[in-house]
């Protein structure tokens, strides 16, 4: 297996900074620190559970990604997509704008890195 350029090194990292970043917003919600959560307590819980089911789905496709997994690859890009869209769809403040970075990064590095990504599948129906 080919030596994996620096960028799937960082691409990771951000994925997993992404993860960290809703993880803690799950404990932001679970501990009423968010003012203003509209709905009370119950609008709460599912915001917080959904918030950390993002966080280990996360991991989980950055795992995958790393091992080079042409599923997690593709999961992951269309998981990135996902949260670009959620993240404009609302109204963007400063910190909406700096999410969008954390999640951008990654994105571009993951195109910029498809061949590499895809090469495991190459290999295999090759014989090599």
């Amino acid at each position: 297996m080919s030596q994996a350029p620096r960028s799937v090194t960082i691409a990771f990292v951000f994925i997993i900074a992404n993860a960290l970043v809703w993880f803690g917003f799950a404990l932001i919600v679970l501990t009423g620190m968010l003012p203003g959560l509209p709905g009370g307590e119950h609008v709460g819980l599912v915001m917080a559970l959904l918030a950390l089911i993002a966080a280990g789905a996360l991991v989980a496709l950055g795992i995958l990604t790393r091992r080079r997994s042409k599923w997690g690859y593709v999961l992951t890009v269309a998981a990135l997509i996902f949260l670009i869209a959620l993240t404009v769809a609302d109204q963007v403040g400063l910190v909406d704008l700096s999410v969008l970075v954390l999640v951008l990064v990654p994105l571009v590095l993951l195109i910029k890195d498809r061949d590499w990504y895809m090469r495991r599948e190459l290999d295999s129906q090759r014989g090599d």
